[in-house]
């Protein structure tokens, strides 16, 4: 796979998509998968990308990341607008921050064209991406990279069309299942593992996932197992 193409479900990538419920497993979460497979009959990677994934389940690891001023303001710009009252904006937004591996202190968001944007599915430009990650790669002064993407706050008609909104809730219960946006999903922990198997070897990969209470979820991979790193403000 071309390594300037971002994944999406609709790239044919199957080992990937393998290795990342193989290491969606080492970190816990075959319980979850299993049963929500069953539930709902999903027999393919596919299919499986879209399930919710709480936050909770994941191990921590023991790194912690601060954001600086500057890179907060960033985040409650864009917590602000994936909470628009009106729904006419609250959409996916890729974005990437970078600096040193304890410290996030730039940002670069990654789309061109604010209003093709989807509000359950997140498109980064791959020109501004490649961009982005060969910054960091080639910086004497940057170490890691962090490529990030907003949960908004989602309308009641998208809301029907979610996995999460569908699963019982019996196991949303068993497995502390949020409403959908506060979640992360195995879609998102295939980009980190799509980075990984593709850039690991040249710099510090981390994915965040901006949720609508304007928490950054940042995650890593060590030790094959999707881990959640502590994060603060500078």
């Amino acid at each position: 796979m071309d390594n300037e193409n971002l994944p999406s479900q609709e790239i044919e990538d199957e080992n990937g998509k393998r290795n990342t419920i193989e290491t969606a497993i080492n970190s816990g979460l075959g319980d979850l998968i299993t049963q929500v497979s069953a539930e709902h009959n999903l027999n393919t990677l596919d299919e499986k990308l879209g399930m919710p994934v709480p936050i909770e389940l994941l191990p921590i690891s023991d790194r912690q990341i601060s954001v600086s001023p500057d890179v907060q303001n960033l985040l409650d710009a864009l917590t602000e607008i994936i909470n628009d009252p009106n729904k006419k904006i609250s959409v996916e937004i890729p974005f990437c921050l970078m600096g040193s591996d304890n410290n996030l202190d730039n940002a670069v968001t990654l789309h061109k064209d604010f209003y093709k944007l989807k509000s359950t599915e997140v498109i980064p430009d791959s020109e501004k991406f490649s961009n982005a990650i060969y910054k960091v790669i080639n910086s004497d002064t940057l170490e890691t990279f962090a490529l990030c993407h907003t949960h908004p706050k989602l309308s009641d008609l998208d809301m029907q069309d979610v996995l999460t909104t569908k699963i019982s809730l019996e196991t949303k219960e068993k497995f502390g299942i949020k409403r959908a946006g506060f979640n992360l999903s195995l879609q998102d922990l295939y980009v980190l593992q799509w980075l990984h198997e593709n850039f690991g070897d040249k710099t510090d990969l981390v994915e965040g996932v901006l949720i609508p209470n304007g928490n950054l979820i940042l995650i890593e991979i060590k030790n094959d197992r999707f881990q959640l790193i502590r994060s603060e403000k500078s």
